[in-house]
């Protein structure tokens, strides 16, 4: 939990982790963008979906019912250590594959009033095969594997993948499933949340039509490529510049919000 020093806005940021190996590699970016955006007023607070990351739980029990619980417990928590009243605006930050089970808890009822997804990942079908073939590539490495650096014949079975490991990560067969058959949430389950887009240039047009949008340089850091920690991700000059144009707008945002709601805007 990232706290304001002085005067904090009357909106505070849940950050919602991307997914897998993305995840560890992304820690230490998230965190500095969410003190970055704690020094613009605005209460941050991370979290890591059940049976991932640092939180407790086994993978194999991880699938969209469990993080849309974790969604609607993390918005809870942040609210109630913020002692946030019902002027106060919930912002949602989701990295890549984090904006999936993002939309799934939209599409069940969720009300964000903001939402900015960052490089999103909004086609769960075609990512899972993306991470598949992936995962089979790792576990052929000859940097990961020394059976194949010294040519000893590996068993067959290495190669064809594990049912409840990806990419290194527990992904039980629900949390597949999951994935491969999500949809976007219909319009009227969209309506009434405000969506941003922070993408890269050669990323396709997203389903919706984000109301505003930054671009990351096209050599910004990226956060697929692997699964080994010396590519962990940081907060650079390009992506600082990008996360305060993101904190400025938010800034304005959140200001016109108060004003509309008749409190004192910032």
């Amino acid at each position: 939990m990232h706290l304001p020093e002085g005067r904090r806005q009357a909106s505070a940021i849940l950050l919602v982790a991307p997914l897998f190996h993305e995840l560890p590699r992304s820690r230490r970016l998230l965190t500095e963008m969410a003190s970055h955006l704690a020094s613009l007023g605005f209460p941050a607070m991370q979290f890591d979906f059940y049976g991932m990351g640092d939180s407790m739980g086994l993978g194999e029990d991880t699938d969209f019912d469990s993080m849309r619980r974790d969604l609607r417990v993390a918005e809870a928590s942040l609210r109630e250590r913020i002692h946030a009243d019902s002027r106060d605006r919930l912002i949602v930050i989701a990295f890549r594959g984090g904006a999936l089970p993002v939309m799934s808890w939209i599409a069940a009822g969720a009300r964000p009033d903001l939402v900015v997804l960052w490089e999103p990942i909004l086609d769960g079908l075609n990512w899972l095969q993306e991470l598949e073939r992936e995962d089979a590539a790792e576990r052929r490495s000859p940097g990961r594997y020394s059976s194949i650096r010294t040519g000893r014949q590996r068993d067959s079975d290495d190669d064809a993948g594990d049912d409840l490991q990806l990419m290194g990560v527990a992904a039980s067969r629900k949390l597949r499933e999951d994935l491969a058959e999500f949809g976007m949430p219909p319009p009227e389950a969209r309506e009434h949340v405000a969506f941003w887009a922070v993408t890269r240039p050669h990323m396709r047009a997203l389903e919706l039509d984000p109301e505003f949008g930054l671009a990351l340089d096209a050599d910004a850091p990226e956060f697929g490529g692997g699964t080994r920690m010396e590519s962990a991700l940081f907060l650079s000059p390009g992506v600082r510049a990008i996360v305060d144009a993101l904190g400025q707008a938010m800034l304005a945002w959140s200001g016109a919000a108060a004003r509309a709601d008749g409190g004192a805007g910032s």
